[in-house]
């Protein structure tokens, strides 16, 4: 591949000079690009205005608007991507990236298209809305040129840090670092160690494998590298001399890393008395020892300390570094952190939005980096827009700041100790910016609003009703809201109020916030009053003595609730009380789905949730592959809302059979989503570490058999690689207690007769099932040779809502609710088994929580049938009146098409209780429903 990138830049190059000679005309000049971003990219582009954006691949653009216009309007018939018109200005005086028409060469004669050269830089300049169209936007770009301030200033800096006295190969290591590509580094410099002779460059490279496995997450590697770096040194260097500092820095780091504190001060200390000795107090030297000192005083929880040392870093490397830097993008970040721990949420949002814009402009996309401030952002809630502590903003105030800070989210934030003031807080903090922030807004969608309040069990009840008055009342207008109580009575106290605002947000959901116990105290104080369609975010945990007390003294009974009593006797008693407290009509509002949840089942709900906390050792942080999917997104929503102590790290790079919509529950607390690549290890491994991923569901596949004969490499990349992907990074990591790799029985191959057993050989007859049956000997091997933890799920066919419409049956029955003929290859006698999904999610689940690993599993059932009968049985349920053979179209049968597969059930699932429970009947009804009230759910 690089002999091709090297010799299509050499062409592009060579085509410039002669059109240079031809046409001495250089005046500055249009070109156009169209093209599709997803919503998240074009909200960074948007931010991004005014700085640089590269494109990491050959651009292709066109002299014709109308060409590009139609590409990017294209894109807009995807429903999560946003059409985009680059308006591309070029001044062929300025030197830059090489650029060439190539139309004498190009197979499209008619789009009149200039190609140029990898890495093309552009600054971004101005945007509109075209036709009027949310979803279709122009950007004007401007080619910068070789001697742009900015990027000559960023550019040199890299030069300058990856050792230009170095050799080539060496330099090349310290950009792939720097880049984030440790694999590939490592390969660098395994191949320098081994050609080496001289001691002080042996100290050197390793040094950078110390380095490189520090990036790879293999940290007891990376100590001995970095040690055996010293050693050598030691024999021949001063104890003060420089080299001794970088080594001190990089252990430091690691131990810290691995919370190892004393270690890690020890050595950074180090580092730092032989910086201060040999330097100036201001230089760039200084700032990395000063950085990584702060940064242990942050793991250790001392603040203070750590934002003194952070910040004498950021002074060093604001005087030294360009402002661009991606160094100082780390200060911003690491500032930002100190002050969100410290609960200064607005201080923490401004330094990493300046880090964010640093890193969008300095770092590739997949950079580990970029992921962690984007991460850190989102959990620091874009913006905060009122903290009542800091006294009432004018509306004009909340108007600027809300058009000058552009927010992708607000946090509106009530924090009244004094419970005669609570309405009037409400009314004066919350309803004036909530309404001034939906009127203000620009943005092409609303901007969400998360409300934090307090409403405890100490307040007196008037107070608490007129409060809630005033919350209900604007429900409809916020997207999330949560309210936060204690977990225990006991907490309470004094200085409650204060402290809970210092508390680390990611641990809100350990409070109680807008959860099941809220229906029941709405349901006491506004019998009848309840309106608008409220959306019910975090279900948190639930003190069983708080709920104990409030029902206690609404019934005016005590011990109601032992812990030892069955849920079925506890919810048999709320029932009665049910009945006897709420009116019939606010009962009936319960039931409906789009408001209050059905008040017996939340509080079903508390009890298991407060069952699970009381033994939290047992919760999972699931990673999920592929979970925007159909199968994926069904195992996501039953996750979130049966295992509400558990996390789910969803990440899926959103192919055309994927839908972020399938998500039922986006905003849980539980819920992350990532858009992104499995095939990037790095990526994987870095989530596997920022979010302590214990178990792993991988469902990510490229599935549809037909294009796997035309493109059959793809499903290699994805369906191979990817899982490759996924098991290194589970090996470098270490510490995943169970790999659920869910397969297909297409590998076992055609079944004539009989069915197929787990032990059965097996026979993929096409590229799709040749790769699935490669990946699971992937999965095997690595359990044996790494001792992976693994269980195989084979799957026969899945149906059910959401199914993209490239499978049998949501075809047949959108074609035919359409009132078109359905088309059948061949004789329609093809024998396939078709399982309802919620059968399937409840097998993984059964297999993930009790199932023994090393193990394959079979998920089979006993409809079988062929494709004619499936149009029949479709027909049936539609009642269309119609006779099967004037709805069906026979077209030639497909030359690939196996002519029957079949698994049987296994009986190891069945072992640990799982057992089919929807017919196919039934199934086939509930799936039709579905896309009755959702025709166009995949068109849109």
């Amino acid at each position: 591949m690089g002999f091709f990138i090297r010799d299509l830049h050499n062409h592009i190059v060579a085509l410039q000079k002669k059109q240079c000679v031809e046409h001495t005309n250089k005046k500055p000049f249009t070109v156009f690009r169209g093209q599709g971003l997803s919503k998240d990219d074009f909200d960074r582009l948007v931010k991004t205005q005014g700085g640089l954006i590269s494109f990491n691949n050959f651009l292709s653009t066109s002299t014709k608007q109308q060409v590009s216009l139609n590409f990017a309007r294209r894109a807009t018939a995807t429903s999560d991507l946003v059409g985009i018109l680059f308006d591309i200005k070029i001044d062929p005086s300025i030197p830059s990236t090489p650029f060439a028409n190539v139309h004498d060469v190009s197979y499209f004669k008619g789009e009149e298209e200039i190609l140029f050269s990898m890495n093309s830089i552009f600054r971004i300049g101005p945007m509109k809305q075209l036709d009027g169209n949310n979803r279709l936007w122009q950007v004007n770009l401007i080619l910068t040129g070789d001697n742009d301030q900015d990027l000559h200033m960023l550019t040199e800096q890299m030069r300058k840090e990856i050792h230009p006295d170095k050799k080539g190969w060496d330099r090349l290591g310290h950009l792939l670092i720097k880049l984030g590509q440790f694999n590939k580094a490592e390969e660098v410099y395994d191949i320098l160690l081994e050609q080496t002779t001289i001691d002080l460059e042996k100290a050197s490279i390793n040094h950078m494998l110390g380095m490189v496995k520090h990036g790879q997450g293999e940290y007891k590697d990376a100590i001995t590298y970095y040690k055996r770096s010293i050693k050598i040194e030691e024999k021949m260097l001063s104890p003060t001399h420089a080299n001794f500092v970088a080594s001190y820095n990089g252990i430091g780091l690691v131990y810290a890393k691995i919370g190892d504190y004393s270690n890690a001060l020890s050595y950074h200390q180090k580092a730092l008395e032989i910086n201060q000795k040999a330097l100036p107090p201001s230089h760039s030297h200084l700032a990395m020892p000063y950085n990584n000192i702060g940064m242990v005083y942050h793991k250790m929880g001392d603040y203070s300390n750590a934002l003194s040392y952070y910040q004498k870093a950021l002074e060093i490397n604001q005087k030294a570094l360009p402002s661009n830097h991606p160094d100082l993008a780390t200060s911003y970040s690491n500032i930002g952190m100190v002050y969100h721990k410290m609960g200064d949420y607005s201080n923490a949002l401004s330094y990493y939005q300046k880090a964010l814009e640093i890193y969008q402009k300095a770092l590739p996309s997949n950079h580990p980096d970029l992921a962690t401030s984007y991460n850190n952002i989102e959990v620091a809630g874009q913006i905060v827009l009122y903290n009542c502590h800091h006294g009432k903003p004018s509306i004009q105030e909340i108007k600027e700041k809300i058009n000058n800070d552009k927010p992708d989210r607000i946090i509106i934030i009530i924090n009244e100790k004094n419970s005669s003031k609570l309405i009037d807080t409400i009314n004066d903090h919350l309803l004036i910016p909530l309404y001034v922030a939906q009127a203000t807004t620009t943005s092409y969608s609303p901007i969400p609003v998360l409300l934090l309040t307090c409403i405890s069990n100490d307040n007196n009840l008037n107070i608490i009703q007129n409060a809630t008055d005033q919350l209900i009342n604007i429900y409809s207008h916020i997207v999330n809201a949560k309210l936060l109580t204690p977990v225990n009575d006991e907490d309470i106290n004094e200085n409650y109020f204060e402290s809970l605002w210092t508390t680390n947000p990611e641990e809100f959901h350990h409070i109680t916030v807008l959860s099941d116990i809220l229906p029941i105290l709405l349901a006491l104080i506004h019998d009848g009053k309840v309106n608008g369609q409220i959306n019910i975010c975090n279900k948190g945990t639930i003190s069983l003595k708080y709920f104990k007390t409030i029902y206690s003294n609404e019934i005016k009974q005590e011990n109601i609730l032992p812990q030892s009593v069955p849920i079925d006797d506890i919810t048999d008693k709320f029932e009665q009380w049910n009945k006897q407290m709420i009116s019939p009509e606010t009962r009936q509002l319960y039931q409906a789905s789009f408001l209050l949840p059905n008040v017996l089942k939340s509080i079903e709900q508390i009890l298991q949730q407060q069952k699970i906390h009381m033994n939290r050792n047992t919760s999972k942080i699931l990673l999920v592959t592929g979970g925007c999917g159909f199968i994926g997104s069904t195992f996501i929503n039953h996750w979130i809302e049966t295992y509400p102590n558990d996390k789910i790290i969803n990440i899926d790079r959103l192919d055309p059979v994927a839908n972020m919509k399938n998500i039922s529950n986006p905003n849980s607390p539980n819920y992350t989503f990532i858009l992104a690549d499995i095939n990037n290890k790095d990526i994987v491994l870095h989530l596997f570490n920022q979010y302590n991923i214990t178990h792993i569901v991988h469902f990510a596949v490229q599935a549809h058999l037909d294009s796997s004969f035309g493109n059959s490499i793809t499903f290699t990349e994805s369906n191979v690689y990817g899982t490759h992907s996924v098991l290194e990074a589970s090996r470098i990591y270490g510490k995943i207690q169970k790999f659920i790799h869910i397969s297909t029985d297409e590998v076992y191959g055609e079944t004539p007769s009989g069915s197929n057993q787990e032990i059965c050989l097996l026979n993929p007859l096409n590229p799709y099932a040749a790769t699935i049956a490669a990946a699971e000997f992937l999965v095997k091997s690595y359990g044996e040779s790494f001792k992976l933890q693994y269980c195989i799920i084979r799957l026969c066919n899945v149906y059910g809502p959401r199914q993209h419409f490239e499978k049998v049956i949501p075809t047949f029955i959108n074609t035919l609710l359409h009132g078109e003929k359905i088309k059948i290859h061949g004789d329609g006698k093809q024998i396939r088994h078709f399982i309802y999904v919620d059968d399937v999610i409840h097998a993984i689940e059964i297999i993930l929580n009790k199932g023994k690993t090393k193990m394959i599993y079979n998920i089979g059932t006993k409809n079988e049938l062929n494709v004619l009968d499936i149009a029949k049985y479709i027909l049936e349920k539609l009642q269309l009146n119609k006779n099967l053979d004037d709805v069906i179209i026979y077209v030639k049968p497909r030359s690939f098409s196996e002519k029957r597969y079949c698994t049987t059930i296994s009986g190891l699932v069945k072992s640990l209780g799982w057992k089919e429970e929807i017919s196919f009947d039934q199934g086939l009804e509930k799936t039709i429903e579905w896309l009755q009230l959702n025709p166009d759910y995949w068109t849109k």
